[in-house]
């Protein structure tokens, strides 16, 4: 596995008091980065009385790698107004970014209220952190500020030579991904490539994202039953399928909101973005191959893409007013999740026998039997625990890496 840096990187927060809930919200971002890795310092804990408080600031602002700017509607105007200890911290911040010229240690994060009204002048034209949104938008980017301060931001690919105009790979296509050929993954892992599963892997809280569709819009379990079984017995392609369900899904008025609304009693599993931040640090290609429904990762995973360099899934069809128009079914589903692995290991130059698959779902045994690693996650009665590899039954993706980080 890989290792961990040498040196804790430490920020402190400046924040403005506006409200003992506010200031709650700032205690619970600071131990959240406090218990991944990150050495917060913050007036709360470490100003004592007595101590003499500009004192304290300009201290901190020197010392620290990185300075947390908590940005509020109050915050702007104390800072603007050059009031209080948020003003005079916001001389000794705009004081040390004209001398030092250091400007990536100063952090904006936008609490609440609009940038406009809630960032400093002075800040006004800097990248900032958007930890205003519901759970899934707020992960992200906490995700985003984490990996800032641990300096392991997802670095860009290599550039490789070019190879022509135009030049399309069969996998990015299929996947809806990147169009031009891209160089394999640089990795000494004995592992180059790994897949996953998302209805009930990645996201847990249900078998199948379709179900929870059929039983949120008053569909009996055996009228889906049913439609599957069709499949299954080959009287319909699974593009057929998925185009009757969304048939049945229209007649029901569904809406992109009231998918949200259904996606919602789900949850990503934990240490989502520790374990890919880990596995994209290593090198391995990573793909989603899945028989789900792409609303559900977008409202799950909104920064998807960010992860996973080829992803196969459903994707549904929204007209201009949110309704349900139709399906892009996806041809790797099934014996079909196989084929995504072989189309992605063969375009990257890499063997069977150096992919690793994570899943959980009956759907899944045939890629599990080809690939040279298979996990359960988790096993499941009808899942691929009977041929699976691996089984890792608790809740927390990062038990993956010790079995596929491998040097």
């Amino acid at each position: 596995m890989a290792g961990t840096a040498t040196r804790t990187p430490k920020a402190f927060i400046s924040y403005s008091w506006d409200s003992p809930d506010h200031r709650e919200w700032v205690r619970r971002l600071a131990t959240r980065l406090r218990a991944d890795g990150v050495d917060v310092r913050l007036d709360l804990w470490h100003a004592a009385p007595g101590d003499q408080l500009p004192a304290f600031m300009e201290r901190e602002i020197r010392e620290n790698d990185f300075v947390l700017i908590i940005c509020t509607g109050r915050y702007k105007q104390r800072s603007d107004a050059r009031g209080g200890g948020v003003g005079y911290e916001g001389d000794i911040m705009a004081g040390e970014v004209f001398t030092a010229r250091n400007q990536r240690k100063f952090i904006p994060v936008l609490a609440s209220g609009e940038w406009a009204d809630a960032a400093p002048s002075w800040l006004l034209g800097k990248f900032y952190i958007d930890l205003r949104g519901p759970e899934a938008q707020w992960e992200a980017s906490y995700q985003q500020l984490l990996g800032t301060l641990l300096g392991e931001a997802v670095a860009a690919p290599p550039i490789g030579a070019r190879k022509g105009a135009g030049a399309v790979t069969a996998a990015a296509a299929a996947a809806g991904g990147p169009a031009l050929k891209e160089p394999a993954a640089v990795t000494l892992n004995r592992y180059k490539v790994i897949a996953f599963d998302l209805d009930g892997t990645l996201l847990r809280g249900l078998q199948f994202s379709w179900t929870l569709v059929w039983e949120a819009l008053g569909y009996s379990r055996e009228f889906a039953r049913r439609g599957m079984q069709r499949y299954r017995a080959g009287r319909i392609s699974y593009a057929e399928w998925c185009k009757w369900a969304c048939e049945m899904f229209i007649a029901r008025g569904l809406t992109r909101e009231r998918i949200r609304e259904i996606a919602g009693t789900t949850k990503l599993t934990s240490n989502f973005h520790l374990a890919m931040r880990t596995l994209k640090r290593e090198g391995l290609v990573t793909a989603l191959v899945s028989g789900g429904i792409d609303t559900f990762l977008e409202d799950k995973i909104p920064d998807y893409k960010q992860w996973f360099d080829y992803v196969f899934i459903n994707r549904l069809v929204f007209d201009e007013n949110g309704f349900l128009r139709g399906v892009d079914a996806t041809q790797y589903d099934f014996e079909g999740k196989a084929e995504a692995v072989e189309l992605i290991c063969r375009e990257k130059g890499f063997s069977r026998s150096e992919a690793v698959f994570v899943g959980e779902g009956f759907n899944d045994d045939h890629v599990a039997a080809v690939v040279g690693l298979s996990i359960a996650y988790p096993p499941t009665s009808q899942g691929i625990s009977t041929i699976a590899d691996v089984a890792i039954d608790r809740d927390d993706l990062t038990a993956i890496l010790e079995h596929v980080i491998t040097h």
